[in-house]
C-alpha cells in the first residue's frame, strides 16, 4: 500500500513539473509574428491576433487565442474574409508521445466569415 502511495506522489509531481515547466519556459507569445509570418506567406492575406496567446490544461492540453482577423484578398468589398472571437484548440495526449500533434477539439466563439466570389470564381 505504501509503494502506491509513493507511485500517485511521484506521477503527481511529474505532472505538476510538467505543468510548470510548459508555462514558465515556453511563452506562446513569442511565436505569434511567427505566425502571422507563415500565414502571409502561405496565402498572401494578413493575419492579426490580437489577445494573448495562452495555454489550457483542463480538460485536455491546448493553446487559447483571441482577437483573430484574416484579411480578404484585394479587390473584394470586404477587408476582413474571417474574424474570431475566441479559438481554443486542444491536442490529443497519446499521439504527443510519438511526436505527433492530433488536434482533438477546435472550438470556435464569435466566428464571422465574409466569403465572397468573383465572376471568374
Amino acid at each position: 500500500m505504501k509503494l502506491i502511495k509513493w507511485l500517485f506522489a511521484i506521477i503527481a509531481a511529474l505532472c505538476v513539473s510538467l505543468i510548470l515547466y510548459i508555462t514558465l519556459i515556453f511563452d506562446l507569445n513569442s511565436f505569434k509574428p511567427e505566425l502571422v509570418e507563415l500565414v502571409e506567406k502561405q496565402t498572401g492575406r494578413e493575419l492579426q491576433i490580437s489577445q494573448d496567446l495562452s495555454w489550457s490544461f483542463f480538460p485536455s492540453l491546448g493553446i487559447d487565442l483571441g482577437g483573430i482577423s484574416l484579411s480578404n484578398p484585394q479587390g473584394f468589398d470586404t477587408n476582413m474574409m474571417l474574424e474570431v472571437n475566441t479559438v481554443v484548440a486542444s491536442v490529443a495526449l497519446q499521439p504527443l508521445l510519438s511526436k505527433k500533434i492530433e488536434i482533438e477539439q477546435l472550438l470556435l466563439d464569435g466566428v464571422e466569415i465574409n466569403l465572397v466570389t468573383t465572376k471568374d470564381g
